[in-house]
């Protein structure tokens, strides 16, 4: 079965979602198809699998980053089959200030191919034949390749965004068994992956720290009406305020012309709770606090994709099964959409500005680069 066939199918299953076609019906046409491509329906679900982790980037592209244009490139390749294989993006975004020069903003494009380890894989492994396929394709167009590299380790699922090169320079070559064959395979470990990221540059994807001594408290009062939540042992969440080093910010959550940002708000601050908590109370009233023991960080597409899909479950409650899955995401994103990822971005900003919380830029480690002028991977 060919990635085409993958592929026309992913499309018919959106098709299927968009128009809402009932579950007997699909599931006729499911088993007519599998029994067309002669697949086993586990087997299927694996395959698929693979081109559901390249939408889930495409989300995080939308939710964060300085995009000029995305194009999703189905690989329809017809000819050269062994010399050549098409990335799954081509990508370009805009440059940051300090590698612009003169008064026309430049862009910097670059094939993207994605692709998750295996589960609880502290590595990242790609076949040497893969690679070289891939690269001979960047090199025709004379555009550089990147990788964008989910782990799926337990809890810890985040993404690298790493380039080509790294992945040659720095793999070690080992025989490994892939696709029930032994193969040479480049394998990057999950601290290279960490020091060559690259998200930060290109997808402005800061890591986010919570400081040491960083305070988080929340108020409840059984005595007054939330906007948006209630807790039944608490009562009404009435307020939040996030506190470091002096310097506070806080919201009230008790009024109704501002229950978007209030959410936002108070979301972002859920996802930051990091430490001991403590919880007094005094008559109607009770403050949860949380005060951090350690440096906290996260990144900056988490806090945001996050904060996003719990404003919407706040304001879309009638939300069909069939309208939040991955394919909504990426084949319907509103401008209902877009205005929650922008409260959510504003709610992030806002504790930025306070001092509360500290975006830093994570630069990748360009003492891994190849020799000078040997590779357009990365800046000059």
């Amino acid at each position: 079965m060919s990635i085409n066939d993958i592929q026309n199918y992913k499309r018919l299953r959106e098709i299927k979602t968009q128009y809402g076609i009932s579950p007997g019906e699909m599931t006729k046409i499911d088993r007519k198809i599998l029994e067309k491509l002669d697949i086993q329906s586990d087997c299927l679900d694996k395959r698929l699998c693979g081109l559901e982790i390249e939408d889930e980037f495409f989300l995080i592209i939308l939710a964060i980053s300085n995009v000029e244009q995305i194009t999703k490139l189905h690989q329809n390749q017809i000819v050269n089959h062994e010399k050549y294989t098409v990335p799954d993006y081509l990508l370009a975004v805009d440059l940051p200030d300090y590698l612009n020069e003169g008064d026309v903003p430049k862009a910097q494009r670059m094939f993207v191919e994605v692709k998750k380890c295996k589960e609880n894989a502290k590595e990242f492994v790609f076949t040497i034949n893969a690679y070289q396929k891939l690269r001979n394709y960047g090199l025709l167009y004379s555009l550089p390749l990147f990788f964008a590299v989910k782990l799926d380790i337990e809890s810890y699922k985040e993404w690298f965004f790493i380039s080509g090169k790294t992945l040659e320079k720095l793999g070690k070559k080992e025989v490994r068994k892939i696709n029930n064959r032994e193969q040479e395979c480049f394998v990057l470990a999950i601290n290279e992956l960490g020091k060559t990221d690259t998200s930060c540059l290109w997808l402005k994807n800061n890591i986010t720290f919570i400081k040491l001594g960083t305070i988080i408290e929340k108020s409840y009062d059984t005595d007054r009406e939330g906007v948006f939540m209630n807790d039944k042992d608490y009562g009404a969440l009435v307020s939040y305020t996030i506190r470091y080093d002096h310097k506070i910010c806080s919201m009230d959550l008790t009024n109704k012309e501002t229950v978007v940002e209030a959410v936002a708000f108070s979301t972002m601050i859920d996802f930051l709770s990091q430490g001991a908590k403590k919880v007094s109370q005094e008559g109607m009233k009770t403050q949860v606090t949380y005060v951090a023991d350690a440096n906290y960080l996260t990144p900056y597409y988490r806090l945001i994709l996050d904060t996003y899909l719990e404003l919407r479950r706040v304001f879309r409650p009638e939300i069909k099964e069939a309208d939040n899955s991955i394919e909504y995401y990426v084949h319907s994103f509103s401008e209902f959409d877009y205005n929650l990822i922008l409260y959510a971005k504003k709610a992030y900003n806002d504790l930025v500005n306070a001092g509360v919380i500290h975006p830093v830029q994570m630069m990748p480690d360009y003492n891994a680069r190849t020799a000078e002028g040997d590779s357009p991977d990365y800046p000059k």
